[in-house]
Parts: structure tokens; sequence; C-alpha cells
């Protein structure tokens, strides 16, 4: 059965006589932690929802969440040939990402409880409206750093683990202005720091081919 994610059952985290604590140096109080195990029961009855920003950004500066990245990719048709990324306009609710052109994606709530290929397809249907095929994680994940780090590179709400799905659509993309796909030598310069971070990792632009190298279609 496919690992889901989800948050750890007090039964997993104690020993048999269900006293021991994980961390001895927690300034928890008993009356703290049965407060807390009660809570952490209503956000998980919850799905997972916190009631509100302020206890969202409180919960997330100290224990993230992975978020998944939709990753499509093709070969672009005019040479010199490299990568093109698919990317869209951020539109939500997170204003500090207002206008940034982004990987399709989302944080915690579409994620919690699904395995990958769930989450990668609630995620593409949603910002993308087509389906897709989760193919693979790739392997340089990027955990976003705190705001006292690296305020430019920080995420609002805390540092997630942005994990990177290589996916494939399973119907075409229709274009417009706000979704389309780049080539990854000719980048927008209004986009998301860590998602440009990965496409500088992963894609080389130096990598140029022939048109005689490789056929156009995928």
């Amino acid at each position: 059965m496919p690992a889901r994610c989800g948050h750890i059952r007090k039964e997993d985290a104690l020993n048999d006589d269900g006293l021991r604590r994980i961390h001895p140096k927690s300034s928890f109080t008993p009356d703290e932690e049965e407060t807390y195990y009660r809570l952490q029961g209503k956000v998980n009855a919850d799905g997972g929802l916190l009631p509100s920003e302020r206890c969202w950004r409180r919960k997330e500066e100290g224990c993230s969440e992975w978020a998944p990245e939709i990753v499509l990719d093709r070969l672009s048709v005019v040479t010199p040939i490299v990568p093109e990324v698919l990317l869209m306009i951020y539109n939500g609710a997170t204003e500090q990402f207002r206008g940034l052109w982004c990987f399709p994606g989302a944080w915690y709530k579409l994620a919690l409880g699904n395995t990958i290929q769930e989450a990668c397809s609630a995620i593409a249907l949603r910002e993308v409206g087509v389906d897709v095929t989760y193919l693979s994680v790739y392997p340089n994940p990027i955990l976003w750093p705190p705001r006292d780090v690296d305020p430019l590179m920080a995420h609002p709400f805390g540092h997630p683990l942005s994990l990177f799905a290589k996916c494939i659509e399973r119907a075409p993309i229709v274009p417009t202005d706000t979704l389309r796909f780049h080539r990854v030598d000719a980048l927008p310069k209004n986009i998301v720091p860590v998602h440009e971070q990965f496409i500088v990792e992963t894609f080389s632009p130096s990598e140029v081919l022939d048109v005689g190298d490789i056929p156009l279609l995928r």
C-alpha cells in the first residue's frame, strides 16, 4: 500500500508504557502535553485544517509539511533545442507570491493523507485543468529557509519542503497568458526564487541539442 502523508500517531511515538518522552529536553509540562495531544486530535478530525492563519504560521515555524510541485517538461521546437518547463502565474491567497511565475503546486491541504499520485492529480486538475501521471520525485528537494536566515527566499508561513514531482500530462495543455511552457534559458524575471533555483540546478541551458540529434515529438 502506498505511503501516505499524515500526523504521527501517539502510539507510534511512545513505548509500551505510553509515558516515555521522545525528546527529554522538551519543556512541556504533563498538562501541556495532554492539551497538545487533544488539540492535535481536533486538527486531525478536521482534515488537517487549522482554525486561523495565526495558528498556521506558528505551527509552520517549527514543523513544516511537504509540498508537491508539479514539473511538466518538454523539449523546445525552436532551435537551439533546450528543455521547457510549465509555469503558471500565482494568483492565490499568499500575497508575497501573487503575480509571480511558479510551478503548479499546493502546500499541505492537498498533500495531507494522499499518495503523491493523488496529490499531483488534485493539484494539476485545479491549477492546470488536466490530470497528470506521476513518474518520480527529483533527487534535489528544497527546504525553504527560515525568514531570519534568508528573507528573500523564505516562505511567509514557515519553511516547507518542496518535493518536485516529474509528471506527464494526460491531455494537451492549452497555453494562456498565465499558464505556458518557458525555455530554461529564457526564464521570466518575476519567478518564485525557490522554483528558479530548482530549474537552474536541474535543467542546464548549456546542454543545447541540434535538430538532428533528437525527435521533436515527446
